[in-house]
C-alpha cells in the first residue's frame, strides 16, 4: 500500500470500509448513489433528481467505475450535462454507513498503514499510562470516569530505557533538570556549564 495515497481497495483491504457499502453525493439538489463492489469498483448508480422521489439506474453503458473521479465526473457529465471541472470527489462523496467523506476515510487509510516512528510510540505508552494512573485516583476518590469521546485501543508496548544511564553526579544532572523547568529561557552557556558537571 502505497504511502502518499490510499485507494478505495485499499481501505478495503484496511478494513476502513466493506464491500458492498454505499456511497453519494449531491450536486445542485440531485442526489446520486453508488455501491463499491470488490476490487474498489464503483457500481449499480442511482440518480434522483430534486423534482422526484424515486431512483433510476443510470450510467448502464459503464460495467464500473474505477475511481470516485471518474464516477463523480460521469454523473456530472452524461446526466447533468454539468460540466463542472473542479469537483472534489473526495471531499463530497460520502461513505453512507459512517457519514464521513471518502476524503476522511482515506486519511484513516493512510494512519493505519503509516510507520510510526518508535519515539512517538514511547510518548504514546507514557502517556496511557499517566492517563490509567489519573484514572485510578479518580475512582479511588469515588468520582466517575469521564466517558470518553474517542475509544482508542490501548499500545502494547515494551517500557523505554532510561535516556542516560551511570550518572557519575545525579545531583548535578537532577540540578540541571530543575533549572530547565523553573526557568525554561535559560541561556546555552548557562545550560553547558552544568552539563559538564554531571560527567
Amino acid at each position: 500500500m502505497s504511502s502518499n495515497t490510499s485507494s478505495i481497495a485499499d481501505m478495503i483491504h484496511s478494513k476502513i470500509i466493506n464491500i458492498g457499502d454505499t456511497i453519494e453525493f449531491k450536486f445542485k439538489g440531485n442526489h446520486f448513489v453508488a455501491s463499491i463492489e470488490k476490487g474498489g469498483l464503483i457500481t449499480n448508480c442511482l440518480f434522483k433528481s430534486p423534482t422526484s422521489s424515486k431512483y433510476v439506474e443510470v450510467l448502464k453503458n459503464v460495467v464500473a467505475f474505477t475511481s470516485l473521479t471518474a464516477w463523480t465526473e460521469a454523473s456530472l457529465q452524461d446526466v447533468l450535462e454539468e460540466y463542472y471541472t473542479r469537483y472534489s470527489s473526495w471531499k463530497r462523496v460520502v461513505h453512507k454507513a459512517s457519514k464521513l467523506t471518502m476524503g476522511e476515510l482515506r486519511d484513516r487509510c493512510k494512519l493505519s498503514s503509516a510507520k510510526i516512528d518508535p519515539e512517538v510510540h514511547k510518548e504514546i505508552y507514557r502517556l496511557q499510562k499517566y492517563i490509567s494512573k489519573l484514572e485510578t485516583f479518580i475512582t479511588d476518590n469515588g468520582f466517575k470516569i469521564p466517558k470518553k469521546d474517542i475509544e482508542v485501543a490501548p499500545i502494547k508496548l515494551q517500557e523505554g530505557r532510561a535516556v542516560i544511564k551511570g550518572l557519575k553526579n545525579k545531583a548535578a544532572f537532577e540540578r540541571i533538570q530543575r533549572i530547565m523547568i523553573d526557568r525554561p529561557n535559560h541561556t546555552d552557556n548557562e545550560l553547558y556549564n552544568y552539563i559538564k558537571t554531571i560527567n
